[in-house]
């Protein structure tokens, strides 16, 4: 080309226009050796812009002619050359390119390190065998420079080297030539890739997963057999590299879900999600029903991730499932698609006639509102905010949620409206958030200064939302138009109702009081010690009630300590309970003081237990003020609510009450019951039961028990012969007679002597309720009631006992949960099925006709009963349904430990029992392969005994770790049957055990039993 065109090029270069510069310098680069000297004279330009610009022609330089020129000017001052310079040795493709090309990845510009290593990679296997050498460098930057230029490798040639690194001792080594791999494409490669999968730096193997995904289809079938690998990492690895191939894994994928590896199963879900087609969606929905929560749980993670139509669907269909443990997760996933389809599903979910339902996708709106992140996320497309400057407006499909939550905060259904209202708070902070952050519809900053204070525009669902946080709590509860409150009154005289112990006044020693018991409207009494007095909830029933109250004195004399007030639906009680009481002694000090437990009982049912302390001065001293110095002298505090004061007219009546306080290290035993013969309720003075005493009887009954449960007969059948039934039911006999004589016989001149005398002749009805409660200060009592037996055991050794004297078998015996209110006895209305969650653990021999009889049961009652068949087996599973439970009935067929407190009876007492009792049977004992997974257990340190645990096939449930876990109560308040092994028993506490936690949890009732103490034949047709 002559100059006047190369001229003309040059001025091309200084055109305003990019594409007449990009044109001008490809032109100019092509006339090779010629273009150089203008070149050269422009890069002397003080204007730097002229530079580059010139810079840049040098990279479309492919004549070798000019090679020796470009290795020179790689040492340029000028970047932009030196960039300019590599890029056109590299499309010469000459060997001689390689040596300075080497030496640029040592350049501090990374543009140009970037430069030289793409280069080098396209000079291929020649610049590899350099590249070794600088690989060998002892600096490690230098060693890395040359590792990240072998992932630029394009040659075909080179595959084999590459493959050999794929072995080298340095990460970033294998990591570029695995990515080379990828880029080369060829099949030699795939197992060389997959041997990657395992390594343990992260960015080799991800490499690794994107080159198979590069590699497709031939790289499947090696992939699925990872999929089946028992190491995680593998199989999740593998998962990645199968999605990365795309649609056309979607069919061989799909083939592994008939694995019976649920772990499989699971990895094929992965894969399946990341491949984010509709052809996965649809595989995946069937999914949803796989038996395996896991894997069930990864369906709905994977629908999430795929997010079309299809997805939506599939989630929606979850979170209407009843029994169904991965619905919060369905929720959750469903709030994070971005689409028209999640936005009406979850507006749909809102509408639905289903109170779960909707529990569940508010429950998951403030979970998202709560921790979203107005700076930097973009907002939902079903609560889309938008902003600018200080404006806001909410979204269409933003209006229609805060309007329907707005409405469902009115609902009939309490559990509805209060996480409506709890919502709605948080939505109504998120929108206040959002009017002062610093974000606009771009999520970009829009000012910098706060807005002013007096600044504050409510959008229409605002107003409303705050509305209905302000007045819907009024509606949430029913409440009376007057509070009532409990009030306790000491008057100076027992004949004088008018001259009241006035405020800061105390009481004299040996002086009768009239003590009142009253409900009132305005408490006119002795003063509370709580710093808001609580009143009583009102009770429902039409018609005045009788409520009994007993008086139990520490330091006081008590003239019939049982007395009755009479309490109407409405108003002050019309009858009051009065007690005439004497002080006994003098206090010392105000850790002395006198007190009186009252005690209210609605039909033997406790209501509440109230102390009045009272300090106590001599008989002729000053009764005008403390000498102890107390503000309050005379004072009660509430100590529990057993019941609460609501619908009396459904309360069942109750035959006898037990009342059980600790005191030091004793237990105190309260009996109320009624007279038939005297015609009166009989209240008792408290028996003392000293805890060691308590521990040495359940420890002898426990034996017992083990001696029958671990006996050959009991083990292999239910009915055993008449001698060995002779036998086991004396020694139950014995051990029920011993309970009795250490409540009612020991002190024979005692008034609880009389009692149990009186108890014995005139026994209660039979089928009689007896309740029992526990003060606070009692919770990790337990006691065998129903082994109790009130008749004479037979001294002949071959005279059976009488089976009726046990009150297991003649009474109903409820023992209250501490520190629980327990509402009314009205039953539970089912509206459409029974719902069963059914737990197992699947390797008690039984454990397959337990699922029979679970299935006949369904088929016997398909309309009226549903029940998870087949059962739950994974404490994950497990966990998660608790934690969103909507069954009536919890039923646990499993292997269970409740550890001993470390001041209980013999530690290890309970396992040392039976690993005695089974080292002594024979090899041939039916009994020797029954027990051995709990011996083997046992001495292979896998039992742990310092933690409670239920154990399902596969896991445990910790009842630490459901302590701190379960979000949420049980809104069903289901039954809960705890069939488990004798090592699961909850003597001797109720304070650290499953029936705590179920209890405390919001339950109806916890039905414990023992799978070694209840033959599994027995307990199927107990079921029945």
């Amino acid at each position: 080309m002559d100059e006047n065109a190369i001229e003309s090029l040059v001025s091309e270069l200084e055109s305003v226009s990019w594409w007449s510069r990009e044109n001008a310098q490809a032109k100019l680069g092509r006339l090779g050796l010629s273009a150089i000297e203008p070149i050269m004279t422009k890069l002397q330009d003080e204007n730097e812009e002229i530079r580059n610009k010139f810079a840049g022609a040098l990279s479309y330089i492919s004549d070798l002619k000019a090679l020796e020129i470009l290795v020179e000017l790689t040492t340029h001052n000028l970047v932009s050359v030196r960039i300019a310079a590599s890029q056109a040795l590299a499309n010469m493709g000459d060997e001689r390119a390689i040596t300075p090309l080497i030496v640029l990845l040592e350049s501090n510009d990374w543009q140009i390190r970037n430069t030289a290593q793409e280069s080098l990679g396209k000079l291929g296997l020649s610049a590899i065998v350099s590249l070794m050498e600088k690989l060998k460098d002892k600096n490690e930057e230098t060693q890395n420079n040359a590792a990240y230029t072998l992932a630029y490798v394009n040659d075909l040639k080179a595959v084999e080297v590459l493959i050999e690194l794929t072995k080298y001792n340095l990460a970033s080594v294998r990591s570029a030539a695995s990515k080379a791999l990828g880029n080369i494409g060829d099949k030699r490669a795939i197992q060389p890739l997959i041997a990657l999968l395992a390594d343990a730096d992260w960015q080799v193997y991800g490499n690794a997963q994107e080159s198979l995904g590069k590699l497709g289809e031939p790289a499947i079938e090696l992939l699925l057999v990872k999929l089946q690998d028992k190491d995680e990492k593998i199989r999740q690895r593998a998962a990645t590299a199968l999605a990365n191939i795309g649609e056309i894994a979607v069919t061989p994928l799909s083939q592994l879900l008939q694995s019976s590896d649920w772990q499989v199963r699971e990895s094929v879900v992965i894969a399946l999600g990341g491949i984010k087609h509709d052809s996965a969606a649809q595989i995946l929905l069937g999914v949803l029903n796989d038996t395996n929560y896991k894997v069930r749980l990864a369906a709905i993670k994977s629908l999430g991730r795929i997010g079309n139509e299809t997805s939506v669907e599939g989630l929606l269909n979850i979170l209407t499932r009843s029994l169904e443990s991965t619905r919060k997760t369905a929720a959750d996933e469903l709030l994070k698609l971005h689409s028209e389809h999640a936005v009406n599903a979850v507006i749909n979910a809102l509408r639905h006639n289903n109170p779960q339902v909707q529990i569940l996708i508010i429950n998951a709106i403030e979970k998202y509102a709560r921790e979203f992140n107005i700076e930097h996320e973009p907002f939902p497309s079903w609560f889309h905010i938008y902003k600018d400057t200080y404006n806001i407006r909410l979204s269409e499909s933003a209006r229609t949620v805060v309007e329907l939550i707005i409405g469902l905060s009115e609902e009939a259904n309490l559990a509805v409206r209060e996480v409506a209202l709890s919502t709605l708070s948080v939505v109504y902070q998120l929108i206040n958030k959002t009017r002062l952050s610093k974000r606009d519809d771009d999520r970009g900053t829009c000012y910098f200064m706060a807005p002013p204070s007096n600044l504050h525009f409510e959008l229409p669902e605002e107003k409303k939302a705050r509305w209905a946080l302000e007045v819907a709590p009024s509606i949430t509860l029913e409440k009376a138009s007057e509070s009532r409150y409990a009030d306790l009154t000491f008057y100076n005289n027992v004949n004088d109702f008018e001259t009241k112990v006035s405020d800061g006044h105390v009481l004299r020693c040996g002086q009768w009081y009239q003590l009142e018991v009253a409900v009132r409207g305005t408490p006119v009494g002795l003063p509370s010690q709580e710093t808001e007095r609580r009143p009583i909830r009102e009770p429902k029933q039409q018609e005045s009630v009788t409520i009994t109250i007993t008086a139990e004195g520490d330091g006081f004399e008590i003239k019939e300590p049982v007395q009755t007030l009479l309490l109407p639906p409405m108003g002050d009680s019309t009858e009051n309970a009065y007690f005439q009481v004497r002080p006994l002694h003098q206090s010392a000090s105000d850790k002395d003081l006198a007190s009186i437990r009252i005690r209210a009982y609605y039909k033997f049912n406790l209501l509440e237990v109230s102390v009045i302390q009272a300090e106590v001065v001599g008989k002729f001293d000053d009764s005008s003020q403390s000498k102890l110095g107390l503000e309050k002298p005379i004072s009660f505090r509430q100590e529990r609510l057993e019941r609460e004061y609501l619908d009396f007219d459904e309360v069942q009546p109750k035959a006898m009450h037990i009342d059980i306080i600790k005191e030091n290290e004793r237990f105190l035993f309260n009996f109320a019951f009624y007279n038939n013969l005297a015609q009166k309720v009989e209240f008792t003075a408290p028996i003392y039961l000293p805890t060691p005493d308590l521990e040495d009887a359940l420890l002898t009954i426990r034996e017992t028990w083990y001696d029958i449960a671990m006996s050959k007969t009991f083990t292999e059948r239910v009915e055993g012969d008449d001698e060995e039934f002779l036998d086991n039911i004396r020694k139950l006999a014995q051990a029920g007679r011993n309970l009795w004589v250490k409540l009612f016989q020991l002190d024979s001149d005692s008034s609880m002597h009389k009692v149990g005398k009186w108890l014995e002749d005139n026994p209660l009805q039979k089928g009689a309720i007896i309740q029992v409660s526990l003060a606070d200060n009692a919770t990790d009592f337990v006691f065998p009631w129903a082994l109790i037996y009130d008749r004479k055991v037979p001294r002949k050794h071959y005279e059976l006992p009488d089976t009726e004297g046990f009150w297991g078998l003649r009474y109903c015996i409820e023992q209250q949960f501490p520190n629980q209110n327990k509402g009314t006895d009205k039953p539970v209305q089912i509206q459409d099925k029974l719902r069963v969650a059914f737990m197992l653990w699947a390797q008690f021999r039984n454990a397959d006709e337990q699922k029979v009889l679970m299935e006949n049961w369904t088929g016997c009652n398909p309309d009226k009963l549903e029940i998870t068949i087949p059962p739950i087996t994974d404490a994950d599973d497990c966990s998660a349904l608790l934690d969103d439970c909507d069954a009536h009935i919890l039923y646990f067929y499993t292997h269970g430990y409740t550890r001993n407190r470390q001041a209980d009876i013999g530690v290890g007492e309970n396992l040392q029992l039976f690993t005695n009792r089974y080292e002594k049977l024979q090899e041939d004992d039916p009994r020797h392969e029954l027990w051995k997974f709990l011996y083997d257990s046992v001495k292979q340190d896998k039992f742990e005994p310092n933690r409670s645990w239920i154990e399902l096939t596969y896991g445990r449930l910790y009842l630490d770790q459901l302590y701190d876990n379960i979000e949420s109560k049980f809104s069903f308040k289901p039954l809960v049957f705890l069939n488990m092994c004798e090592s699961a028993q909850i003597t001797p506490s109720l304070s650290d055990s499953f029936i705590d936690f179920f209890g405390s949890s919001g339950l109806g009732m916890v039905r414990y039993g023992s799978i070694n103490r209840l033959n599994p034949y027995l307990a199927r047709d107990l079921i029945d």
